[in-house]
């Protein structure tokens, strides 16, 4: 019972956060530019985050 629910669960999983990356990207490109114009250093921390994520 458990294995024939791990699949479903985890690609619910993996929906769900493909689904909220996706709705962040486009504020994130708009907080990325304006942290590139100011010179933010967290701005490189949340590159960095992104790079992994996308891995």
């Amino acid at each position: 019972m458990f294995s024939i629910k791990m699949p479903r669960t985890s690609a619910g999983i993996f929906a769900h956060r493909r689904r909220r990356v996706r709705t962040r990207a486009r504020s994130w490109r708009r907080d990325s530019a304006a942290a590139l114009i100011t010179g933010d250093p967290e701005f490189k921390r949340v590159e960095s985050l992104v790079e992994i994520m996308w891995l």
